[in-house]
């Protein structure tokens, strides 16, 4: 049939671009790929996150390759994790679908976290990765491991927020639809409004804050606002200290389900709100503070924030949050 014709011609095009590519040196290998649901309390929930586990090499596939698998996987984003026998540590890295590397990403670590633990039988409770914004630890919180939802806890560093020009704020008002307070946010812009429902209904023009973005060189936008004890909680929800969003069209992401990493921010920024302050003195590894935050897109995504003081006494945000598997496969590696 005409069909099984067209069919025909398609497998010999690929296998004689296949031959042409390993005629000219390159090679084809096999990968496992794992997808997870990153903050999540349910299977479909949270945020997606496809993980590329490379071991036995001592160097990442080209960069263009990375970007092309993350691009067939087309979602937030892909993280690459590279064990790197010859000096003993696990590389991390993250790329979006328009083939952007992104310095930091907080559901994509915790994902190829989860994939360590419960995928390679050597690996203890603490793991460190090596990325683009220094080492990141992560520990499995007890019971992780007899849970299928388990539960880790990812340190990160804190992100402080900045002023922003007037016409900036003013556009990102205009794009939002709303009264809103406006500053940057680590690399993002920090959109903060009064109310949860407010979060909830806005539609911001995709275009214009893509626009605004690029301009300002910004990563994405963050939407937040603190539960106030007037309004409660969304219905359904309870014990939750601030609600989020998250945009990103610049990256070629419309909406984030739940972004790890924009709380770097948002830890920081609620606790000063609530009268923290920088300058007191802090015991090495005291807690701070800690928040229930949920980010509210149509996934929901759910994770503790919490702010600890380091060795130093410097702060950071520690992120909690649980992640389940979704899917397991081979990548045909071609490069």
């Amino acid at each position: 049939s005409f069909e099984q014709i067209n069919f025909s011609r398609t497998l010999i095009v690929a296998w004689t671009l296949r031959a042409m590519a390993l005629a000219q040196g390159g090679t084809i290998s096999r990968v496992p790929l794992f997808q997870c649901d990153s903050f999540a309390v349910r299977r479909y929930g949270g945020n997606p996150a496809a993980v590329v586990l490379f071991s036995g090499r001592s160097d990442w596939p080209a960069d263009t390759v990375l970007q092309a698998i993350a691009n067939e996987n087309n979602l937030s984003e892909t993280a690459y994790v590279l064990e790197d026998k010859d000096q003993g540590i696990w590389r991390l890295r993250w790329f979006t679908p328009d083939g952007s590397e992104v310095d930091l990403c907080g559901h994509a670590t915790l994902a190829a976290a989860h994939v360590a633990f419960t995928k390679i039988p050597s690996m203890a409770g603490v793991l460190t990765f090596h990325t683009r914004s220094g080492p990141l630890t992560i520990t499995s919180e007890p019971g992780a491991s007899e849970s299928e939802f388990p539960k880790y806890r990812m340190v990160f560093p804190v992100e402080k927020t900045s002023e922003i020009p007037e016409t900036v704020q003013a556009s990102a008002r205009k794009i939002f639809s709303t009264e809103a307070k406006v500053c940057r946010g680590g690399p993002d812009l920090l959109v903060v409004v009064g109310s949860w429902e407010t979060v909830r209904a806005c539609s911001p023009d995709s275009k214009l804050l893509e626009v605004l973005l690029r301009q300002n060189g910004l990563r994405g936008a963050i939407l937040t606002a603190a539960i106030s004890p007037d309004e409660g909680p969304p219905p359904g929800e309870s014990e939750l200290s601030f609600v989020s969003r998250f945009f990103a069209p610049n990256l070629g992401i419309e909406e984030d389900p739940c972004t790890g990493s924009a709380h770097c921010c948002l830890g920081l920024y609620w606790w000063l709100q609530g009268g923290g302050s920088l300058t007191e003195a802090r015991r090495p590894g005291q807690r701070v503070a800690a928040f229930k935050a949920m980010q509210m897109s149509h996934r929901k995504g759910y994770l503790d924030v919490e702010l600890h003081a380091d060795e130093t006494g410097k702060l950071v945000t520690h992120l909690i949050g649980n992640a389940v598997d979704y899917m397991e496969a081979t990548i045909i590696l071609e490069e």
